[in-house]
């Protein structure tokens, strides 16, 4: 593996998914859903679960209450995708928008339901983001 990189993974039963966590040589963590332990969803950004998000670039704060307001019951493919387009944030607590000007682009796909498949190409800015581009 050229860089450090998470590997997620997921079957099509529930329970079946994992973050896999990989240094450039080796094995660092495996960290795998659980709902008896409260893991229904894991949230992973562009830092280790293990690890607090540097300030002022927190993304999976947003992410877990927006996850956790759905809830369990009612989560499908279209309520996975107003997580990942949050644009609201509570910046003096240090998060950022998960959904913000870095983002190139974003996907949504379902293990069971192979015709749940929807990628997004975001813009850098407002202007572009009205004119992007939706695969399906």
């Amino acid at each position: 593996i050229a860089a450090a990189s998470y590997l997620i993974v997921a079957g099509v039963k529930p329970g079946e998914g994992a973050v896999v966590t990989r240094s450039r040589t080796e094995l660092v963590d495996v960290w795998r859903l659980n709902a008896t332990a409260g893991r229904w969803f894991l949230v992973e950004t562009n830092y280790d679960h293990f690890e607090k998000p540097r300030t002022g670039d927190d993304r999976r704060d947003p992410e877990i209450r927006a996850m956790e307001a759905i809830g369990q019951q009612k989560i499908d493919a279209d309520g996975i995708w107003s997580v990942l387009s949050i644009d609201h944030v509570n910046r003096t607590a240090g998060e950022r928008e998960p959904m913000n000007t870095m983002t190139i682009y974003t996907t949504v796909m379902q293990a069971s339901k192979p015709s749940t498949f929807r990628t997004l190409v975001r813009g850098a800015d407002k202007e572009e983001q009205e004119n992007t581009v939706v695969l399906v």
